[in-house]
């Protein structure tokens, strides 16, 4: 097996909801993902692992607050198998910066 420590995603979420992250022939193992606030509002987000419905990643069922200037991190272990997916939306779009770092096994 083969590890790619990197950055899995990196770029403004969208206000609608989108496949961020795709594990493509691959396994991957989510470590830390990062949301950043660049607006003078506050912003709201949702994260879904592998659908986008009842698969909320940071909140069990609602969408997350981001205050203006600021952000929200998770550190932990999440696995995703090949073809495994996170998708997300934000409240507006190109205010909410979205980084995914983990480690991509083959």
């Amino acid at each position: 097996m083969a590890d790619a420590y990197k950055t899995l995603y990196r770029a403004q979420l969208p206000d609608s909801v989108a496949t961020l992250y795709t594990a493509t022939g691959v396994s991957a193992i989510i470590k830390h993902i990062s949301i950043v606030n660049n607006d003078t509002s506050d912003r709201t987000f949702s994260l879904y692992r592998n659908g986008t419905t009842a698969a909320y990643i940071f909140s069990p069922s609602t969408a997350v607050s981001v205050p203006a200037g600021g952000s929200v991190e998770w550190d932990g272990t999440m696995a995703l198998e090949a073809s495994g997916t996170i998708a997300g939306v934000a409240s507006v779009a190109s205010k909410l910066t979205c980084i995914i770092d983990g480690d991509e096994v083959s």
